[in-house]
């Protein structure tokens, strides 16, 4: 297993573990996934997803939270984020459509967050 919350480096952590990724030898992997953290450091979280798939790795996301309060404002309070109902009627979210409620996270517009679950393809 293998967890990474490195408040926007996880695509530099994932490619330093890509022998490990390449290897599939990571069974189960949690990795935060953060528009605004990811941003600060030149990455995006689409490009972190992409780069997860073309190593070979499924992936899904957990509950995902935005900031509530604008910045600047005290207290700061963080919502779980309710998916656009197009979206909720689904049974999957591609990762593009993830990205873009990471983006822009209602209820304020903000950028959101969500930690992944990967796990290595199986050929069916």
């Amino acid at each position: 297993m293998l967890k990474s919350d490195t408040q926007g480096f996880e695509l530099e952590v994932m490619r330093g573990a890509r022998r490990l990724m390449a290897q599939q030898a990571v069974a189960l992997l949690f990795v935060e996934v953060s528009h605004g953290l990811l941003r600060r450091q030149g990455s995006s979280a689409l490009s972190l997803m992409r780069w997860l798939r073309s190593r070979g790795y499924d992936c899904t996301h957990l509950r995902i939270t935005a900031r509530v309060t604008p910045k600047g404002r005290f207290p700061v309070r963080f919502s779980a984020v309710q998916l656009p109902a197009q979206l909720r009627r689904r049974s999957t979210l591609g990762f593009d459509e993830l990205a873009a409620v990471l983006q822009h996270a209602p209820p304020a517009n903000m950028s959101g967050w969500t930690d992944l679950v990967c796990w290595p393809a199986r050929a069916v």
